[in-house]
């Protein structure tokens, strides 16, 4: 049922912050939801560091015995759980909807400055198992990697102490979350 989905959305989020929790030297919003001229959105997750602005979108598939996602070579998804195959909504648009209303708000309240942006689809249930990510044109990872990939991806600039205070105080107006942390080293 659709009240399952959401519980499902919700536990998986849950996981997630739960890792980022322990995630040092990063600021985490959780629950951003910001405003478009075309539509806003909402974002599970978004981190702020020094190497960049992640946002993450949570994904929490396969219930409690978990279940095999796989990304064929066309980048589409399927889920097999229980001896049964059926493909699923893949969520990159959804990502990349994300990806430019991020972007064109960073550069409106930023436009002198270049902040390397990522992009993660987090598999927040640790039974389930994901196969053929290098299939996919977006970062996609299990929760438990989640950390580890933040800390050490290189982008091609960086992003200083005080610009990572500013870009938090401007996002942080759009979370509805009361678990933001800003945490430091």
């Amino acid at each position: 049922t659709e009240e399952m989905i959401k519980e499902s959305g919700r536990e998986g989020e849950a996981n997630v912050r739960y890792h980022l929790k322990w995630l040092d030297g990063y600021k985490v919003l959780n629950n951003v939801r910001l405003p478009n001229p075309i539509e806003s959105q909402e974002f599970d997750h978004i981190v702020i560091g020094e190497n960049g602005v992640f946002h993450l979108e949570t994904k929490n598939h396969g219930g409690k015995h978990g279940a095999k996602i796989l990304i064929n070579k066309e980048g589409d998804w399927s889920i097999i759980q229980n001896g049964y195959s059926k493909g699923m909504k893949n969520p990159l648009f959804q990502v990349r909807r994300h990806e430019r209303v991020l972007m064109e708000f960073l550069d409106k309240e930023f436009p002198q400055i270049n902040i390397p942006i990522k992009e993660i689809v987090v598999l927040s249930n640790e039974n389930t198992i994901i196969e053929g990510q290098e299939n996919s044109p977006i970062t996609v990872l299990k929760v438990e990697r989640l950390n580890d990939f933040i800390i050490n991806y290189k982008p091609n600039t960086t992003i200083d102490e005080k610009t990572i205070e500013l870009i938090y105080d401007k996002l942080i107006k759009y979370s509805r979350e009361e678990t933001n942390s800003r945490v430091t080293e």
